[in-house]
């Protein structure tokens, strides 16, 4: 028998299959002749990370340090100062090719002295398998707190490194008004070990944990105007965090490894595009106004510490919503400019309000479509 051609294991002749060339989508209405936009644009995200931010002592004990001196979770401290990454943020459920950056500035970001953070995050997004998977890494760093503190005094204004992630993402179903995607994402510790000292004694916190990232979506575009995305991700702290203890100049006494909290995000995001330029020259081709509503939750109440005479009861849960307004306009030449406001809303609460703003460029014209 002659050798038959490989078939796309993601075909299926029952149902049409959205990866079409994009002038199918153009020219479905009259006046969108020109347009070459997406069924729908990144989501915008929402969040920092800890919900308490354990970079400045807590006073009222007596020096040298000990365990009254501190809150929050110090499972979460090596990164924590430029804060937790989601996939949600400025992402889509649909396997890219594109380059990116994302900019956050935090208002008022918990913690005992409440400080703001600008929060910068490049990367890129690769694809492969016939566009059905990818690969996206993202290397956050940030204006924020110092990973190295004294007790007297926080010190602010540092630049920091985050911790990086790596996503893989893999279409499980689509056609031409739905897609449906899983994945994994990894966070590496590559932002600094945590230190704080009195100039006499000393508590460190290693940066040694991967974060485990695993997630299911779905994209929705009823008709060429209307979209909308929907997420389900945890974050599990796969092996925790070393946390030593003791005088300076002297080996330290370990205090434990406590694991940070596992986390469940609910993400929502629904947007309309207002604009569609009718011609392909044109500055700006579609504009779409977007609202997502953002559910993070902690499972647990995180791990405490009692070793070596060093005791910290667990951080406890939190749940916190946040609530983002913006607007996503594509740009000829294949670029998107986003502009997010978040909101939270109830009494758990990470920040007062977060400005973003948001650059993706997608080379080819293979960004986040429906129809390619």
């Amino acid at each position: 028998m002659p050798n038959q051609p490989p078939t796309d294991p993601f075909a299926n002749n029952d149902q049409p299959n959205f990866i079409q060339p994009q002038m199918n989508n153009a020219v479905a209405n009259v006046g969108d002749a020109g347009f070459s936009g997406s069924g729908a644009p990144n989501m915008i995200g929402d969040f920092f990370g800890t919900f308490s931010v354990p970079y400045s002592p807590v006073g009222g004990g007596s020096f040298p340090l000990s365990s009254p001196h501190f809150t929050g979770n110090l499972a979460s401290a090596p990164g924590g100062n430029v804060g937790r990454l989601k996939l949600t943020e400025n992402a889509s459920l649909i396997p890219t090719n594109r380059y990116f950056v994302n900019y956050s500035y935090f208002n008022d970001i918990n913690g005992n002295d409440g400080f703001d953070v600008n929060r910068v995050t490049p990367g890129f997004e690769t694809t492969f398998l016939n566009d059905n998977m990818s690969l996206e890494f993202r290397f956050p760093f940030a204006d924020t707190v110092s990973s190295t503190q004294t007790a007297a005094r926080a010190s602010y204004s540092q630049g920091e490194f985050g911790n990086m992630s790596v996503w893989w993402k893999a279409l499980l179903a689509r056609n031409s008004q739905y897609a449906v995607s899983t994945g994994l994402g990894l966070t590496l510790p590559t932002a600094d070990d945590y230190l704080i000292t009195d100039g006499g004694t000393a508590l460190t916190v290693d940066n040694q944990s991967v974060h485990l990232l695993p997630f299911i979506g779905v994209q929705v575009r009823p008709d060429d105007r209307w979209f909308a995305q929907g997420m389900l991700q945890l974050d599990i702290d796969a092996n925790g965090n070393p946390v030593a203890f003791g005088a300076l100049g002297t080996p330290y006494a370990g205090a434990g490894r406590p694991n940070d909290n596992t986390y469940l995000f609910v993400d929502m995001s629904v947007g309309y595009w207002v604009y569609k330029s009718g011609a392909r020259d044109s500055a700006v081709q579609g504009i779409a106004p977007i609202v997502e509503i953002h559910h993070n939750t902690t499972l647990d109440n995180g791990q405490g510490l009692n070793q070596n005479g060093f005791t910290q009861a667990a951080p406890g849960g939190t749940s916190v919503t946040n609530v983002v307004v913006g607007v996503t306009t594509q740009m000829n030449g294949n670029k998107w400019i986003t502009l997010g406001y978040t909101t939270p809303i109830g009494n758990d609460r990470q920040f007062d309000g977060e400005l973003r703003l948001l650059l993706n460029w997608t080379p080819g014209g293979t960004g986040n479509t429906f129809l390619r």
